[in-house]
């Protein structure tokens, strides 16, 4: 029969060994989030965010401590989250969510962003909350535009000269 002492010893390495894990997937979803370019959130079932990566906290200038246990709708505004409310409904419902919208920021400069919503389930099935991965695309549909503009010309001038 194992002595107290030797439970505790068992416990303590269990302990010791779950803090070990959890550095190295800290280290991991950290790492990740560094080198993919795009901003990376983790947001619970309540839509109160629980995680931002470095890029995610410069885009709102502000410190994760500032984001982090707040809802969308803390962040973003009513009006905001409004306009989110279908894609975020779908995420919660356990759907993978993928969709494009453009705006005009605070700064005054209109970007295209492009958004994905992971569901994460429990074991059982449950919603517990969703990664969220949001890229920037304004300057790729920019160029995409510029070049349709001249293929465009291109062709009104081949079709002049014909």
């Amino acid at each position: 029969m194992a002595t107290d002492l030797e439970l505790n010893q068992a416990l303590s390495q269990k302990i010791s060994d779950l803090e070990e894990q959890l550095e190295l997937i800290t280290f991991q979803r950290d790492a990740i989030t560094r080198v993919v370019p795009g901003k990376f959130s983790y947001l619970d079932a309540q839509l109160r965010y629980q995680y931002v990566s470095q890029e995610y906290q410069e885009w709102y200038q502000k410190p994760s401590e500032e984001i982090v246990g707040k809802t969308v709708e803390d962040l973003m505004g009513t009006e905001g989250a409004q306009k989110l409310q279908k894609y975020l409904d779908m995420a919660l419902a356990g759907q993978e969510v993928h969709y494009e919208f453009t705006k005009r920021f605070e700064d005054g400069e209109e970007r295209t962003m492009v958004i994905d919503y992971i569901p994460h389930l429990s074991h059982t099935g449950e919603v517990l909350g969703f990664f969220a991965s949001c890229l920037d695309v304004t300057e790729l549909k920019h160029l995409r535009e510029a070049l349709q503009e001249k293929m465009q010309s291109q062709l009104v001038g081949a079709g002049a000269s014909a």
